[in-house]
């Protein structure tokens, strides 16, 4: 119901509300669980470090790869930079539906970045790391910005 602005009148559908496609929460809480169990396989297969925050925080560097590859892992921590600004403005404009476009546009974004760049399958330490850096700023940032809009993040899904 978030995604829709102040002044404009609803219809509710159940099957709209509970799909996985689209702007809904479902779509949100799956890109989340996805983000998790990326990192807990990541963990399994390279150890637990690589998937913490800290650790990462220590051990990413940009450094050894292509400026154009630097670039393409920006996306996702530009958007999340900009969260509180959109709170902001939710905030002071009284349109929450903004809160939930960006959600929305930050799951589209991790969504394409998963399927562009695989995190636990990479061999090359470097790019794993920065990978897992960015799969780790998605899932704690996304986490963050859903509970401030009273969607919980099962589990499994």
């Amino acid at each position: 119901m978030l995604r829709f602005s102040r002044n404009r009148v609803v219809a509710f559908d159940l099957d709209d509300a509970l799909a996985f496609e689209g702007e809904t929460g479902p779509y949100l809480q799956y890109s989340v669980v996805r983000a998790r169990n990326i990192l807990a396989k990541l963990a399994e297969r390279r150890g637990a470090a690589e998937s913490d925050a800290a650790w990462l925080a220590a051990h990413v560097d940009l450094g050894g790869m292509s400026e154009s590859d630097v670039v393409a892992f920006w996306e996702i921590p530009l958007l999340l930079s900009r969260t509180e600004a959109v709170l902001r403005q939710a905030i002071d404009s009284l349109e929450l539906a903004s809160v939930a476009k960006h959600a929305y546009v930050l799951a589209q974004a991790f969504n394409s970045f998963y399927h562009r760049s695989p995190v636990a399958k990479e061999d090359d330490p470097s790019i794993r790391r920065v990978r897992a850096g960015v799969t780790r700023l998605y899932l704690d940032g996304m986490t963050h910005l859903l509970s401030l809009m009273g969607i919980e993040v099962p589990d499994r899904m």
